[in-house]
Order: C-alpha cells, then sequence, then structure tokens
C-alpha cells in the first residue's frame, strides 16, 4: 500500500488521467522530481508536467491499482486537511456571500459542474466560484494577480465587482484548474490562449452553461477571464429588451426587407448579438432560409445554421461569407464588420438580393456611415445597400425591491441587488432609417453631424433622449445614463 505523498500544485484532473503522481516537492536543490507512474502516459504529458513543475522527472515504475489509490487518496487527504478555502472570502465579504460558496462546496453532484467528491480543494474553489458567479447573475469571472495579492471579479449588469481575495499561493493552483476545465495547454504561461467547455448546473436536465475562457499573460502572471454563456436562457422579445414601441415598429419592416443591410452598433458588452438573436427570432425560419457567421456563436437558435470563424485556421468573415452566398440565403447575419474587405463583401451581399444584419462599433447611429467611409466604402455604395443603422447601450435599472438607487440612503438597499441599488440592465435604442433625404446627404459625403442632426429633425429619438425619460420613469438614474454614455448630451 502507497502512503499518499506531498504533492505538488497539480490539477487532479491531469494526475488521474495520465497516471502520474509527484513526490517531495519541497526540494532545495536541482535533482529530478521523483514521479509515481503507471507507464501509459503519453510523451507529451510528460513534457507538460515537467513544464509545470519546472523540473526534469524521475519516474518510479508502479502498478496502475495502487497508483489509482494513491492518487484519490492523496486528494482526499489534502481537502481534509487544507483550509484553503477558508481563506479564500476577504473579512469584509459579507457572511451571505461566503456561506453562498461554503453552501454550493457541500452540496455537489457527480455529474455537473458542481462535481467535486473526489477532486482536490482548490478544484472544489473554482466550481464553487462558477456557480456563485451564476447565482449572482454574472457575466463574466476575472482572476487578476497582482505583485502582493489575487483578486476574483465578477461582472454583473456591466459593472466590475471584487468579490473575493484568495490566497496568493492559490494562483497556480486556481490558474491550473480552469486550464483544464477549458482544453488548455496547463504548462504553457508565455503566450495568451483561449478555450472552451460546457458544463451543467443542477444536474441532469439543469442548466447548460458555455464557458469561454481566455488568458493573458502580464508580469504578475496570467490573467484569467471567464464568458459564462447560458445556452438554455430563453430570448426575449424585443419589446422586452426595452425597445420602445415605434422603434421597433420600424425596425421590424425593415428586418423583413427582402434585401440590404442592417447595422447594430455599440461598444463591446452594449447587448448587439442579443439584439440580433431576437430579431433573427421574429424571422419564420421554415420558409427563409438563415445562416450566421458569428465568432463566436454564442447562443444555439433553432431552424437556423450557425457558423464559427476560425481566423487561425483561415476561415475569416470574408472567406465563409463567399461559401454562405452558394447556399442559398435569405437571411445572413455576419457577427461584425472589422476591415474593408469584410465591409465590401456585407455590402455586395445584401446588393444581391440578400438582406444582412451585421455590427459595428460606432458611438451612435449616424456614425455609422462615417465609419462605412473611413474603411473606403463609396457613398454610392452605402446609400444603394443601407436600410437602417440601430445603436444601443445598456444600462441598469433601479432595484425594484429596495427602490434601489433612488433611495435616500445606501443603507436601505438590500440583499437582491447586492447593496448596490441597481439590478438587471434594460436597453437605449437609436434607430436612424435611410430615408431618401438621409440619402441624399449621404451621397455628399456629409459628416456624422450633419446626419443626426437631419435625423433628430425627422423624428429620430437619440439615446439620450431616451435615457432621459427612463431617468424620469425612475428605471434608471442620472448618474447611471452619463456612466453609459459619458458626460456629454449628444444629440441633445
Amino acid at each position: 500500500m502507497i502512503k499518499p505523498p506531498s504533492i505538488q500544485p497539480l490539477p487532479f484532473e491531469f494526475s488521474r488521467e495520465h497516471l502520474l503522481l509527484p513526490l517531495n516537492p519541497d526540494r532545495a536543490s536541482g535533482d529530478p522530481m521523483r514521479c509515481l507512474s503507471a507507464g501509459v502516459h503519453a510523451d507529451a504529458a510528460l513534457d507538460n508536467l515537467s513544464l509545470f513543475l519546472d523540473a526534469p522527472l524521475e519516474l518510479i515504475p508502479t502498478p496502475e491499482p495502487e497508483l489509482r489509490d494513491a492518487i484519490t487518496r492523496t486528494y482526499q487527504e489534502q481537502m481534509a486537511h487544507s483550509d484553503a478555502l477558508r481563506q479564500s472570502s476577504p473579512s469584509n465579504t459579507p457572511e451571505p456571500d461566503r456561506l453562498t460558496v461554503q453552501e454550493a462546496l457541500h452540496s455537489l453532484t457527480d455529474r455537473d459542474l458542481l462535481a467535486s467528491g473526489d477532486k482536490a480543494p482548490v478544484a472544489k474553489l473554482v466550481d464553487a466560484l462558477l456557480f456563485d458567479a451564476l447565482t449572482k447573475q454574472a457575466s463574466d469571472l476575472h482572476v487578476h494577480p497582482y505583485p502582493d495579492k489575487l483578486i476574483i471579479r465578477y461582472r454583473i449588469d456591466g459593472v466590475l465587482h471584487n468579490v473575493y481575495t484568495p490566497d496568493p499561493k492559490l494562483y497556480d493552483q486556481i490558474v491550473g484548474r480552469i486550464k483544464v476545465l477549458a482544453g488548455m495547454d496547463v504548462a504553457e504561461k508565455r503566450l495568451p490562449q483561449d478555450g472552451r467547455t460546457s458544463v451543467t448546473v443542477g444536474g441532469q436536465g439543469g442548466r447548460q452553461i458555455d464557458l469561454r475562457v481566455s488568458t493573458l499573460p502580464t508580469t504578475c502572471g496570467e490573467r484569467v477571464v471567464i464568458r459564462l454563456l447560458e445556452q438554455t436562457a430563453k430570448l426575449k422579445a424585443l419589446s422586452e429588451l426595452g425597445m420602445p414601441a415605434e422603434i421597433e415598429h420600424s425596425f421590424k419592416e425593415a428586418i423583413h426587407r427582402s434585401h440590404g443591410l442592417i447595422l447594430v452598433t455599440g461598444p463591446t458588452g452594449s447587448g448587439k448579438t442579443t439584439t440580433l438573436y431576437s430579431a433573427l427570432a421574429q424571422l419564420d425560419s421554415t420558409r427563409k432560409n438563415i445562416l450566421t457567421l458569428e465568432d463566436p456563436v454564442e447562443y444555439q437558435l433553432e431552424g437556423i445554421s450557425q457558423t464559427q470563424v476560425a481566423t487561425k485556421k483561415g476561415m475569416t468573415f470574408v472567406s465563409a461569407l463567399r461559401h454562405v452566398l452558394r447556399q442559398d440565403p435569405d437571411v445572413i447575419l455576419v457577427g461584425e464588420v472589422r476591415d474593408e474587405p469584410t465591409a465590401r463583401m456585407v455590402i455586395q451581399s445584401s446588393m444581391t438580393g440578400h438582406l444582412v444584419l451585421t455590427t459595428l462599433h460606432t458611438n451612435n447611429s449616424a456614425g455609422a456611415v462615417a465609419r462605412l467611409a473611413d474603411l473606403g466604402i463609396e457613398p454610392y455604395l452605402i446609400t444603394s445597400s443601407l436600410i437602417g443603422v440601430l445603436a444601443q447601450r445598456l444600462v441598469r435599472k433601479c432595484c425594484s425591491a429596495c427602490q434601489g438607487a433612488t433611495a435616500s440612503q445606501s443603507d436601505e438597499f438590500c440583499s437582491t441587488c447586492g447593496n448596490t441599488g441597481y439590478s438587471g440592465r434594460v436597453g437605449l435604442y437609436e434607430w436612424l432609417p435611410v430615408t431618401p433625404e438621409i440619402r441624399d446627404q449621404i451621397l455628399t459625403s456629409a459628416n456624422a453631424d450633419k446626419l443626426e442632426s437631419l435625423a433628430i429633425s425627422q423624428g429620430m429619438k437619440t439615446l439620450w433622449s431616451q435615457g432621459r425619460a427612463l431617468v424620469t420613469a425612475g428605471v434608471t438614474t442620472d448618474a447611471e445614463l452619463h456612466r453609459v454614455l459619458g458626460s456629454t448630451t449628444g444629440g441633445e
């Protein structure tokens, strides 16, 4: 019987899959690291383990049954005696939050995200943090290393919050666990990596969660960001997103056109993809051939063929779009226009009998025309294809449970909104239809300010005007409006 050894911060899954278990981590010399081995590992696994431990390996042949037993008992013993999890919450973290994480650790089942019966404590910590982030409806989980501390952050309703400060000594183990989950190279710490995995929360028939993981080397170590996407989430109607009735009516008319180009603009995280998905859901996929090109595919849409581009393999938006056009499409969604070739291909597609929907990064709707011109697109091509531009933002809503940010004192906030005064978000929308007068101005290369002034004179409601209406109605606050839209008043 093998006595459970003292181990390095090695992810349990790696040790169990490759039947490798390192010994004696506290060595002071450059001697090889002794490692139990059943002789069934791959060379790549040995190389990765050597790099991960930063030491040459001396393999000790061990019968497989005994080694499996040693691996299980080693991690169980570490789990039983470690107080690492108790150190993971800062002293100023509210007791309910800490209990939420601890309760998640004790409620794990065998076949889902919360499976941890035989995992090392740090593996359980990562699983609990993911569950905690989902419980708090976070869209992203950040692991940020600093010279003297480690911070776990959640992005909730578009705003980052410092949630936990684990012991910095746990950093390598936390990152290693996340990399194993996402199928990334555990040993590679000098180059950025991307990975993904899908997990289930709540056992069989529970919520399907897609995790998109990105690592970026910094002077203090690798930053890790995990995007949390719920695959089983139900798409909301445009009106449920906060789109005013008059804009929704005009926008729906536009997406039912037989051909042309519709742009949705705004910064990263402003809800552009959600709006486009909701728009596609308005279309009859049984009568129309709808295809999408995305990077990445965020949600699965029933009855719609979705393709993820792979730039590293040479499958760009432009090259993929050429093939999509051979698939007899009626409607095409292109994830984003980033350069002139993509812009030209999108416009050409919209002028040959296809309705094309895509996104563009601009501050307002009028700025989209100037952005296309900056990309080298001639005005006559823009006017021949563009149907309209929808600009949008997301602002936090005042918490309805405690009157939220409209309360007179911050101590009147509640646990529902995490004592922030805000809970949930609502969209701000600015729809600029390309009317004959707008088209004439585009042909004369009018700048964005002139286009915006003309559109306002024709009845366009700006982001600011809709935002002011929401502030008046008590849906959000003036401070939140300025946080999202900036200090200027735009077209007002």
